[in-house]
């Protein structure tokens, strides 16, 4: 983006000189929300300006993690790369996440999608002669290490982050050493092994952040969010502790806010806490969870586990009591058909399918209220459905 704005002045004025948005852009304001449309399509009259002048290469890696407006600007620049000197490239996890899914599918229609193969013996003997050279003993921490990832080259760079973690490879004086001996043994089997070991080498705030993370009811966390969860945390020692997760693949950056990067992380970071530990994080998140004003279940999940229990029940009472208030008065039947009627209609227009269990949900929501044999009968088709799919 520092680049972008670099560059920006001097194109401006020969795209859209008069372009509210891009002066937004250039003075770092942040546009206002019916400003994004316009600021979209500056940017892609600017990415297009610069493209006619000179090829234009946009890579963007783990593009599941970008909020949806930027993957909405990418999908307009893949639309629009054909007829311009313009190449988008992208990678992206088979599971995108949540929220994004809308912009991905329409990024993927205007792309070729080329999935990433394992790589072959020989690639991987290239891939770590460019990281540690033409040293003695190469091709044994090759081999053993092709053996274990089976060409998958992120497990492969773990793999070997982990022999130098325990000292197995050295870096000195310019040069790696590499093992003259490695036993099958030396290198764990399973992904939980070397997650736990990630976890063991972080620094204490950044420890706690994770451990913050995995004990969240709400998957994607800010910033601000952190500096509640670590109250004795400066601003430097946060920034420092979020890049230091980074780096080592505890979490991932998506969007505005940052999410574990495995499923299996939330798992090893919460194992090893004590019950004191595990109240106090869980009393921070209720914390969070009320300033953020979020829903009254997750305040009460977290204050439950915090052992704060009559806390919690009058909570989530509360909330039982509000969501048949809001239904009161209202006719079921006629509510219950309509969204029947919505079903089909979803169908008939060939929606995504997330929005269907959507509606399923706010049926099932609705008709517990009504009449029984047809939450029964709603119930069971939810559950069907799900079971198939």
């Amino acid at each position: 983006m520092q680049t972008l704005r670099a560059a920006l002045p001097e194109l401006a004025h020969s795209t859209q000189p008069d372009s509210p948005a891009l002066a937004a852009l250039m003075e770092r304001a942040r546009p206002q929300e019916d400003a994004r449309p316009a600021l979209q399509a500056a940017l892609i009259a600017w990415f297009l300006a610069l493209s006619a002048q000179q090829p234009l290469v946009i890579a963007v890696d783990d593009v599941q993690g970008l909020d949806e407006a930027s993957v909405a600007l990418l999908a307009a620049l893949a639309h629009a790369a054909p007829r311009a000197q313009l190449l988008v490239i992208v990678t992206a996890e088979r599971d995108p996440v949540r929220g994004v899914e809308g912009a991905l599918g329409v990024l993927r229609r205007h792309s070729s999608v080329i999935k990433i193969e394992p790589l072959t013996r020989a690639e991987s003997d290239a891939m770590f002669m460019s990281i540690f050279g033409a040293t003695p003993n190469l091709s044994l921490l090759s081999e053993r290490i092709y053996t274990l990832a089976a060409g998958n080259p992120q497990r492969s760079l773990a793999l070997a982050q982990y022999l130098i973690d325990q000292g197995r490879i050295v870096y000195a004086a310019g040069a790696f050493t590499l093992p003259e001996d490695l036993p099958v043994d030396a290198l764990p089997l399973r992904a939980e092994t070397l997650l736990s070991a990630r976890i063991a080498r972080l620094s204490p705030v950044a420890r706690s952040l994770a451990e913050a993370q995995a004990l969240s009811l709400v998957a994607a966390l800010t910033r601000d969010d952190y500096q509640l969860l670590a109250p004795g945390a400066d601003e430097r020692s946060l920034d420092d502790a979020l890049s230091e997760l980074v780096a080592h693949g505890i979490i991932r950056v998506a969007g505005l806010h940052y999410v574990l990067s495995h499923r299996n992380s939330a798992r090893a970071l919460r194992g090893p806490l004590e019950p004191a530990a595990l109240a106090r994080t869980h009393a921070l998140h209720a914390g969070l969870a009320k300033q953020r004003y979020r829903h009254a279940t997750v305040v009460a999940y977290h204050l439950l586990a915090a052992g704060r229990r009559g806390e919690a029940l009058d909570l989530l009472v509360g909330a039982a009591e509000a969501l048949s208030a809001e239904l009161q008065g209202l006719n079921m039947e006629s509510l219950c058909d309509m969204l029947e009627r919505a079903l089909a209609l979803h169908a008939e227009l060939r929606r995504p399918e997330r929005e269907r269990f959507q509606l399923m949900r706010l049926m099932i929501t609705a008709s517990l209220t009504g009449d029984a044999s047809r939450s029964l009968r709603i119930a069971l088709s939810y559950r069907a459905r799900l079971e198939a799919d």
